[in-house]
């Protein structure tokens, strides 16, 4: 049977490291962007992600791609901004502009997505038009059904990256600008994860659902049981309810996007009662899942003290002790010592949908694939 495979990249910021990561661990250390590529039909990213399939659509190595965009401090600070004042802050936006055509380099920056797609596969890259309050979605198929009837813009590689991987929270001065228009990071449309935005244009382009496949890979999501009712009356001022519910649209619950994308695929769904998670769907998750126990929950080896500061570090942290956390938190994670996101889990955070270890999901996708073996990082 012929099938249709998506590749969906979360929003995430510096912590889309996690997602290389990944990809390694599916394809090997040092596997091409456009081998990995070539595998899929369409492949799709927000925020974080949409850096790593830039690298991906460059043809850097995955290696590469760790080392230049994440692990090179000086590259990293380009790609994701430091926190800038005064005048800084004001130009950051041409600033940073300017350092994403210096990492992306003069052979790429300026190509269009439908020239990429013709070397490779096609692109779905979600933004935020903060002008126009709406979510914008940069396609390479601009004859695609999914598309407006003013969607046939192609901007160059440098601006959708830019428009996709900027955060509105840091600084409104910093926010992308392409013909006048100002965009940010797809989050704010609610595409911090954008498998369903990926799966739509499948289905509208009249794509055969028992034909799709899904290779999900995100950034890190927070299992916290409820706080008890001393703790939660200490943490019930108004200003922090409203943070919470701002920070909300940057995290994807296990519950959410994936969940509603096996749906849409018409996968099979538990029934009542305890039973084995349904482990053999078309739409696999990988992403780690912190879970905590209302205090500190050291997993997998990792310090209790960088566990907590993982718990409440911001997806945008460019630090060195934050990058060095989170490529630890990825080890453990793809190690099977920290516990990997469900498509669908219960009140107490149990599997029902998908796998809570990241070798259950390389297994099914590769199973999915084709592959007999993981690759091994």
């Amino acid at each position: 049977m012929e099938v249709h495979r998506i590749l969906s990249l979360d929003s995430g910021g510096v912590w889309a490291m996690l997602q290389v990561m990944a990809l390694q661990k599916l394809f090997g250390l040092h596997a091409r962007g456009h081998d990995v590529l070539r595998r899929f039909n369409l492949a799709a990213a927000s925020g974080g992600g949409s850096i790593v399939l830039a690298g991906l659509a460059m043809n850097m190595t995955l290696q590469e791609i760790l080392d230049e965009f994440f692990i090179n401090k000086a590259n990293r600070e380009k790609i994701f901004g430091k926190q800038e004042t005064g005048f800084f802050k004001k130009a950051a936006r041409i600033l940073r502009h300017e350092a994403l055509k210096d990492v992306l380099g003069k052979e790429h920056h300026a190509k269009k997505l439908g020239e990429l797609a013709r070397l490779v596969t096609e692109f779905l890259i979600c933004a935020y038009d903060c002008d126009r309050r709406r979510p914008e979605f940069f396609r390479s198929a601009n004859n695609s059904r999914s598309a407006s009837s003013t969607g046939s813009w192609d901007p160059p590689l440098v601006d959708v990256i830019h428009a996709s991987a900027t955060s509105q929270l840091n600084n409104a001065h910093a926010l992308a600008i392409i013909s006048k228009t100002r965009f940010c990071d797809g989050a704010a449309g609610g595409l911090y994860n954008p498998v369903v935005a990926a799966v739509t244009e499948a289905l509208a382009n009249n794509t055969d659902a028992s034909k799709i496949q899904v290779l999900s890979i995100g950034t890190g999501t927070l299992d916290r049981p409820p706080l008890d009712t001393a703790e939660a009356e200490k943490k019930s001022d108004q200003q922090a309810i409203e943070r919470d519910m701002a920070n909300a649209i940057f995290n994807d619950p296990a519950d959410s996007a994936t969940y509603v994308a096996h749906v849409m695929l018409k996968q099979a769904l538990p029934g009542t009662g305890t039973k084995p998670p349904i482990a053999n769907g078309s739409v696999v998750r990988v992403s780690p899942a912190i879970r905590l126990d209302g205090k500190s929950a050291p997993q997998g080896g990792i310090d209790p003290a960088v566990f907590k500061s993982l718990a409440a570090m911001e997806k945008s942290a460019v630090a060195q002790r934050s990058v060095d956390a989170v490529r630890k938190l990825g080890e453990a994670w793809l190690d099977d010592k920290v516990g990997n996101q469900p498509i669908r889990s219960n009140r107490n955070f149990e599997c029902e949908i998908g796998h809570d270890k990241a070798s259950g999901a390389i297994a099914q996708w590769n199973a999915l694939a084709g592959e007999v073996t993981t690759r091994a990082a």
